[in-house]
């Protein structure tokens, strides 16, 4: 794990699409505003924990958000047309999620 300290107002960018501000420090709460792409999934922790839960239940729910993730991908891709290392990245990630779409619907 990277562990960087930052003050507020500053950010840390996570490639050329992502970045973490701190926008406000009260006691031992830390707010943070995040830059993404529109349409992109970002959830705290335990809502995402929620749902790969629900997922794990219902596989139809598992296709539902690699469709998801698919589509999310199209937009980073828009993103960093300039940028071939990403895009080369992001392809493999779709193929990889296209491959497990593939996997459930044939089961």
């Amino acid at each position: 794990m990277l562990v960087l300290s930052r003050k507020k107002r500053e950010a840390i960018t996570v490639s050329t699409l992502i970045a973490i501000r701190v926008v406000e420090i009260k006691g031992d709460k830390v707010r943070l505003g995040i830059e993404a792409p529109r349409g992109l999934g970002v959830h705290r922790e335990e809502v995402h924990q929620a749902i790969e839960k629900a997922e794990s239940d219902d596989p139809r729910a598992k296709v539902i958000r690699i469709q998801k993730e698919i589509r999310e991908v199209g937009l980073i891709l828009d993103q960093l047309r300039g940028d071939q290392r990403h895009a080369i990245a992001v392809m493999a990630a779709v193929e990889a999620a296209a491959d497990d779409l593939a996997a459930i619907e044939a089961s």
